[in-house]
């Protein structure tokens, strides 16, 4: 493999510091040729649904019950044709992307379950704006998700396809055809918080800047806005 596709791989089967690995977020569908990121918070259920219906999940990388060397070996066959496949994923606005974590993990249990009581203040300084790749948890993903650094590998575009979450429909239908598929959007896994409750209702200028420093590369080209 070049040394793109050794940057893809790498990043992609690295297991971070709390157990996440890239690849498991990945729908492919080697027969086909079409892969997608599932990226947390940006209706990433909704497209593994949609393709799953449509046979386009092999049902290896994201099934996280198989063996990792399993994935792993599959994952670089993949990799080793990754021009030859129709890549696509779905991004969301930083800023509404973390409320929507947050909410969430107010409500789940386990490992990633937050604790009791703690506010979107505490939720941005200390777990976010605390991980860095190569800071305290020496993780090259971390969490929660770097969208520049999942979309890029030696600062080039690796997809060929970029939703954004607020057009989503409109963009799905355009994968769609690209997949040869008809296009049935539903939408699961929504979260149930208020979305009547403004953005700046969670940030404040200090927060807001906080988040901007932590993800600087995905602000940068986005452009996310406040």
């Amino acid at each position: 493999m070049n040394s793109l596709k050794e940057e893809i791989f790498a990043k992609y089967t690295e297991v971070d510091a709390v157990g996440h690995i890239p690849m498991s977020c990945l729908t492919v569908c080697r027969e086909k040729k079409v892969l997608n990121l599932h990226i947390e918070k940006t209706a990433g259920t909704s497209t593994y649904r949609l393709m799953e219906k449509n046979g386009l999940d092999d049902g290896v990388l994201s099934n996280v019950r198989l063996p990792y060397e399993e994935r792993t070996e599959y994952f670089r066959t993949v990799v080793e044709d990754w021009e030859e496949y129709y890549k696509f994923t779905t991004v969301r606005n930083k800023y509404d992307q973390l409320i929507s974590l947050y909410e969430m993990d107010l409500r789940v249990t386990g490992r990633m379950a937050l604790p009791p009581g703690t506010t979107f203040e505490g939720f941005i300084k200390n777990h976010v704006a605390r991980h860095s790749r190569g800071g305290i948890d020496k993780a090259l993903y971390g969490w929660p998700p770097d969208q520049y650094f999942l979309t890029h590998a030696n600062d080039q575009l690796i997809f060929d396809f970029i939703i954004k979450f607020d057009d989503y429909e409109t963009g799905l239908a355009e994968a769609c055809t690209k997949m040869g598929i008809e296009c049935t959007p539903f939408r699961a896994n929504v979260g149930d918080y208020d979305r009547s409750k403004r953005r700046d209702s969670y940030y404040t200028p200090e927060l807001k800047e906080l988040v901007r420093t932590r993800f600087a590369a995905e602000f940068d080209y986005f452009k996310w806005t406040p």
